[in-house]
């Protein structure tokens, strides 16, 4: 359910026109001046949505652990994995094509 219904819900929960914004600038400066300062600011969205993603999945799977609800954790988990490879694709400016019939990725 995930895989077939998710991915229009999942792109709702970041700024996708903000993450590309800020690649676009980054690549641009880049371009401009190649330095370890531009650089280090491409990766630092990248491990913005990493560290936020990460600690949220901590937070809701210790909170539901807590409670002994297991069964929605699954789903939740795999959302928010989602999200993050969508993030940091973004990031880098790949863009995510979910193929309908085999539930696969492609770059």
């Amino acid at each position: 359910m995930v895989f077939e219904k998710g991915e229009v819900y999942i792109e709702k929960t970041y700024k996708k026109d903000r993450i590309k914004l800020e690649y676009d600038l980054n690549n641009c400066a880049i371009d401009k001046d190649l330095s370890k300062k531009y650089i280090k600011r491409l990766d630092k969205q990248a491990n913005y949505a990493k560290m936020l993603n990460t600690s949220f999945t901590v937070l809701e799977g210790g909170v539901l652990g807590f409670l002994g609800i297991g069964l929605p954790d699954i789903p939740l988990f795999i959302a928010v994995i989602m999200r993050t490879i969508y993030e940091v694709a973004l990031s880098y400016s790949m863009i995510i094509k979910v193929m309908k019939k085999r539930n696969t990725f492609s770059l």
